[in-house]
């Protein structure tokens, strides 16, 4: 639709006549009552869309739409196969890791055991060192309190001797007095 049946359509919706008589009514002058109603309706017509130009305008939304879907459709499908890709990725970093951590877990493991092993052993060791060394600790001691036992004998009977010795010179002494006055 051209331009000037765009300004006839306008000019049926828009009664420039009556529009023209309520200025003249409100005090204007009939040429400029004309002039004013005249150029608002040409700026009307400039501005406002037609059915046609609203038509135009709904097969150009219409086609974005179309192109839209088409691109989200496209972009889904890429998206889900990266999606996948990285999904199959994944999996198997996720089981090579498995598999690393299991070995490292077993590797742990055997060198544990062994660490365990030769602990024992030298524990044991030790052990025996100290048992040995407590025997003869022990069998040392034994000797030492069996000499310390005979030297305490011949002193308690070097002392017992000697109290006796004392008690018969003291005796005797004694005697000797009792007698001397008897």
């Amino acid at each position: 639709m051209a331009r000037a049946d765009a300004y006839d359509a306008i000019m049926v919706a828009f009664d420039t006549l009556k529009a023209s008589r309520r200025l003249r009514d409100a005090g204007f002058e009939e040429k400029q009552a004309d002039a004013l109603v005249n150029a608002f309706a040409e700026d009307i017509g400039a501005n406002l869309a037609t059915k046609d130009d609203i038509a135009l305008l709904k097969g150009d939304i219409a086609l974005l739409r179309k192109d839209m879907d088409s691109g989200f459709e496209s972009l889904r499908k890429d998206m889900t196969g990266e999606i996948e890709s990285l999904r199959k990725d994944m999996t198997g970093e996720i089981e090579s890791l498995r598999k690393d951590m299991t070995s490292e877990i077993e590797s742990l493991r055997k060198d544990m055991t062994s660490e365990n092993a030769a602990l024992r052993q030298d524990m044991t060791g030790q052990i025996e060192s100290l048992r040995k060394d407590m025997t003869g600790g022990n069998a040392a001691l034994r000797q030492d309190m069996a000499l310390l036992e005979q030297r305490l004998k011949l002193r308690m009977a070097l002392a017992v001797g000697g109290a006796t010795t004392m008690i018969l010179t003291a005796l005797g002494i004694i005697a000797g007095v009792i007698v001397s006055r008897l």
